[in-house]
């Protein structure tokens, strides 16, 4: 998916997240520095809960 969006940060920090969850804290950092340089930045997520009155 990288090759196909290069400019979609939400894969770099997909990637970058596996990294930590395996220890590999030293190539997680690495691609977070590498989309700083680059000013990829994550689009914050967001959630909403519905609740019916009764």
């Amino acid at each position: 998916m990288m090759i196909l969006h290069p400019e979609r940060p939400d894969y770099y920090v997909m990637i970058s997240n596996l990294y930590t969850s395996y220890g590999m804290w030293d190539k997680s950092m690495a691609i977070r520095r590498w989309m700083q340089d680059r000013g990829l930045v994550k689009v914050p997520g967001c959630s909403s809960v519905g609740l019916e009155n009764g």
